[in-house]
C-alpha cells in the first residue's frame, strides 16, 4: 500500500551518501532505499562529485578514488527497482553561503582549540573534524601544523555541506533523512543541518552482526543515555529464559575469539600466558587501556570528569598507589594500537613506575587470563570493563562507557574515590544483571537485511551483486585511471566535478 504525505503526494525520503567505499554502509543505504521504494516513496540522494577537497575515504581528493566512489554509487542505484534523483552538494550552496564559508576559522593551534570551535550557534564543526582526524590518522592528538591543509579542507568541506544541506532540506522538505553514523566530519554536518531545520534524521550503523543494521533516530549511535534506555527496554521485553542465555553468549563468544560484531582482538593471544613478573601474593590490578578514537570527539556526554585523558589518569593512579607496596599494576595497551602511530604507545611504555608493568598491544599475553587472575579490573571505557563483571571480577570504571548506567561497575566520582576502590581489600564484584543486559543488547539489536547479503566484514552484496568487486574489476575504470593526468591538465576542479556528473549519468 502506498504511503502518502499530508497533501496526498508520495512521501519523500532523503539520503546523504558519504562513505560509499566503506563496505556495508552504502549497501545499507541501498537496502533502505529499496524498502522505501517498495512502499511507494520518492527518494532524493545528495552526494559528492569530487566537490569535497577531503573526505573520510579520500583525504587528498584523488580523482581515481572519486571516480570509484561515483561509479559504485551509480551501480548501486541502477540495481534499485525505480529511479531516484541525485543531486550534488554545491547545487544547493548559494553565493551568500560561500562568503560565510570563506570567513570561518581554518587554522587551529592544537586539537583542543579545534574541538572547541563551533559555527552557526550549535554546529560543532571542530569536534566533527577532530573525530575524523583522530580516527583516520590513528593519533589522539594530531599535529595540526603538519596537517594544516587537511584540517582546512575538512573544515571548508564540512561547512559547505552544512549550509548546502540546510537549503536542500528547506527546498525538498523530506519526511526524514538517512545518513551514516553522524560523528564524522562530513556526516555530522548533514546531521546538524537536520537538527537546525527540525528535520527527522535517522542514522544507520552496523547491527548485532554482519547480517543486521542498526537505526538511530535523531541521536548518535554513541549516545550513552539512549543506549541505556534501548538496552533496558529490549531486555524487559525479551523472553526471560532466552535472554539470559543470549546475554551470556556475548561474553563467551568474545572470550573464544569469535568475529561476530567486529574483528577479534584476542584471537592471536596465548590463553595460558601471563606477564613474567606476575605475583599471586600481591593485590593485582589490571588496567585495560581503551582505543578512544571513536568517542574522542563526540560531545559533552563522553567527557571524562576524572581525568583529561587516559595517560594523565594512569600516571595519577600509579603515583598515588606507589606507597601501597602490596599492589601491582598491569597496563594492557589496546591491541588495536599495534599498527597505530608509535607516539600513541611510547608515552605509556616509558612510564617510570616500579609498581607498573606495561603490556604492549601486540603482546600474546592473554587478556582473559589477566581478567581471571586479577583481583580488580580498571578500565577507561573498554568493553572489558563490563566483561570483567560477567566473569565475576570487581570492575572499576575510570572513564565513560555505554554500560556506565547499568549498575555493574564501580563508577567513582573522584580520583580519591577511585583510589579507595583500588586499595579496598575484598572488593566484591557487582551484580551481573547489567552485564547480561549489555550482552543481550549487542546480540539482539538491529534489523535483518532483506536485499543485502554480507559474506564477511569486507565482502557485501546488494541484490546478488558485490559492488566493490565490480567497480575494482571494471575495464572502463582501469582505463579511466588516466583521468589523473587529465585532471592535472584541467586544473579547474569544476571541470572535474562536471565530468564525474556526466559519467555518473
Amino acid at each position: 500500500m502506498k504511503i502518502t504525505g499530508a497533501d496526498g503526494s508520495a512521501t519523500k525520503v532523503a539520503f546523504f551518501s558519504s562513505h560509499n567505499l566503506w563496505p556495508s554502509h552504502y549497501e545499507t543505504e541501498l537496502e533502505l532505499m529499496q524498502e522505501h521504494l517498495d512502499q511507494g516513496h520518492d527518494i532524493v540522494q545528495m552526494s559528492c562529485f569530487s566537490e569535497l577537497k577531503a573526505c573520510d575515504q579520500n583525504l587528498t581528493n584523488a580523482v581515481d578514488t572519486c571516480f570509484l566512489c561515483c561509479k559504485k554509487r551509480k551501480l548501486g542505484v541502477d540495481l534499485l527497482d525505480s529511479k531516484i534523483r541525485n543531486v550534488g552538494i554545491k547545487e544547493y550552496l548559494s553565493w551568500e553561503d560561500k562568503k560565510v564559508v570563506e570567513a570561518i576559522e581554518k587554522n587551529f593551534k592544537d586539537i583542543n582549540h579545534l574541538k572547541a570551535y563551533s559555527i552557526d550557534e550549535k554546529y560543532d564543526i571542530g569536534q566533527s573534524v577532530a573525530s575524523s582526524l583522530i580516527s583516520l590518522l590513528r593519533v589522539s592528538s594530531p599535529d595540526l601544523d603538519k596537517h594544516s591543509k587537511l584540517v582546512e579542507n575538512y573544515v571548508i568541506g564540512s561547512a559547505e555541506i552544512y549550509y548546502a544541506f540546510k537549503r536542500f532540506l528547506t527546498a525538498e522538505q523530506p519526511a526524514f533523512v538517512y545518513l551514516f553514523n553522524g560523528r564524522w566530519a562530513n556526516t555530522r554536518a548533514a546531521f546538524r543541518a537536520c537538527q537546525k531545520t527540525g528535520t527527522r534524521c535517522v542514522l544507520h550503523e552496523r547491527g548485532q552482526d554482519i547480517h543486521h543494521y542498526g537505526l538511530f533516530t535523531n541521536h548518535f549511535p554513541h549516545s550513552i543515555a539512549n543506549f541505556t534506555t534501548r538496552a533496558i527496554e529490549l531486555w524487559e521485553r525479551a523472553d526471560t529464559d532466552e535472554k539470559v542465555e543470549i546475554g551470556e553468549s556475548f561474553y563467551i563468544s568474545r572470550r573464544g575469539g569469535s568475529n561476530v560484531d567486529w574483528y577479534s582482538f584476542v584471537a592471536k593471544q596465548d590463553n595460558n600466558q601471563l606477564p613474567e613478573d606476575w605475583d599471586d601474593d600481591k593485590e593485582n590490578i589490571v588496567i585495560f587501556h581503551s582505543s578512544e578514537d571513536e568517542v574522542a570527539a563526540i560531545d559533552e556526554e563522553w567527557k571524562n570528569q576524572l581525568y583529561g585523558n587516559q595517560l594523565e589518569g594512569i600516571r595519577a593512579i600509579c603515583e598515588d598507589l606507589l606507597s601501597s607496596s602490596n599492589i601491582n599494576l598491569y597496563l594492557r595497551l589496546h591491541p588495536n594500537l599495534a599498527n597505530a602511530d608509535p607516539s600513541e604507545t611510547s608515552a605509556y611504555s616509558s612510564l617510570p613506575y616500579a609498581n607498573l608493568t606495561v603490556i604492549r598491544p601486540e603482546s600474546k599475553i592473554s587478556s582473559y587470563l589477566l581478567i581471571e587472575k586479577a583481583d580488580k579490573v580498571l578500565t577507561f571505557g573498554s568493553t572489558v570493563g563490563i566483561e570483567a563483571t560477567f566473569w565475576n571480577k570487581p570492575s572499576i570504571l575510570a572513564g565513560k562507557a555505554f554500560y556506565e548506567n547499568l549498575e555493574s561497575t564501580y563508577n567513582p566520582i573522584s580520583h580519591s574515590q577511585l583510589l579507595s576502590y583500588c586499595k579496598q581489600k575484598g572488593l566484591a564484584p557487582l551484580d551481573k544483571r547489567g552485564a547480561l543486559i549489555y550482552g543481550y543488547y549487542f546480540r539482539s539489536f538491529g534489523s535483518k537485511y532483506k536485499y543485502v547479503k554480507a559474506n564477511s566484514f569486507s565482502s557485501v552484496e546488494f541484490k546478488g551483486t558485490n559492488l566493490d568487486q565490480v567497480v575494482q574489476s571494471s575495464v572502463k575504470i582501469k582505463r579511466f585511471f588516466k583521468i589523473r593526468t587529465f585532471a592535472r591538465i584541467l586544473k579547474r576542479s569544476s571541470l572535474k566535478v562536471n565530468l564525474l556528473k556526466l559519467l555518473y549519468k
